[in-house]
């Protein structure tokens, strides 16, 4: 990520939350990390509909601004990204993918 000069909002992986904020913060806002009980329930649960691609995960990357997607590669989340006009493939490995928009 930081050699792609990418946007600061990132959606992340749960489990890549910690190490990110420890990597990237305050150049790059993280989404999530494992402190789960701070975003309270309703956050989570819009955190995993959007890592699942169900209805409404575009509303809500939307609505925290998010211009970078970093996840593992064979999550519906970045399924669905791959077919998406308004997101650039800007990275992919066996581990991770990233996506941005403008």
């Amino acid at each position: 990520m930081q050699s792609h000069q990418l946007n600061s909002q990132v959606f992340n992986d749960y489990n890549w939350g910690g190490y990110l904020i420890w990597r990237l913060y305050p150049e790059r806002k993280i989404f999530i990390d494992g402190r789960a009980d701070l975003y309270g329930d309703a956050f989570v649960f819009d955190y995993l509909n959007t890592y699942h691609a169900e209805p409404g995960w575009r509303q809500h990357l939307d609505n925290h601004g998010v211009r970078t997607v970093l996840i593992e590669p064979h999550t519906p989340l970045a399924n669905v990204l791959r077919d998406e006009k308004s997101w650039r493939l800007a990275y992919e490995d066996l581990d991770a993918i990233i996506f941005t928009r403008d």
